[in-house]
């Protein structure tokens, strides 16, 4: 039996490209709905309006890469970038660890005023090592790759 060569890693470009069209899938929904029922972008918001759309943003971008990264190893800003997550250890995340990628970045964002800081944070660290791993890839065992023929 011959081994499988794995897929190279995903190249910046690509990986910043995914992010900023997952990123925007998951807030233009959040926040029209939002703006639908009365929240004002540009005004004076209730702490209690603000807190309905994070708690909306959270369950939604939880949602988005749970279910797209469990059952296709891949969201829509990776299927547009052609990569996809692969587990350190197999080609398949699977939905554990969809969920454990998911939630890293989702709970260190809620935080109180730093959260956003701390967000950004999450996936600047791929910057940083070889594996180009962010802390949520960190967390669940798992990697960026080009999509190759695997």
């Amino acid at each position: 039996m011959t081994e499988v060569a794995p897929d190279p890693l995903a190249p910046w470009g690509r990986r910043i490209l995914s992010f900023v069209i997952d990123q925007s899938v998951v807030a233009v929904p959040v926040i029209a709905v939002g703006v639908a029922l009365g929240f004002d972008l540009a005004g004076d918001n209730s702490q209690a309006s603000v807190w309905r759309l994070n708690v909306a943003t959270a369950v939604w971008s939880l949602t988005y890469f749970t279910v797209l990264v469990g059952m296709w190893g891949r969201t829509l800003g990776k299927a547009i970038t052609r990569t996809r997550v692969v587990a350190l250890d197999s080609d398949r995340l699977g939905w554990v660890g969809a969920f454990q990628r998911a939630l890293v970045p989702v709970a260190i964002g809620v935080i109180p005023v730093v959260g956003p800081f701390l967000y950004v944070g999450v996936y600047a660290l791929a910057f940083l090592g070889g594996r180009r791993q962010g802390l949520h890839d960190r967390a669940a065992g798992s990697l960026v790759v080009g999509a190759g023929a695997r």
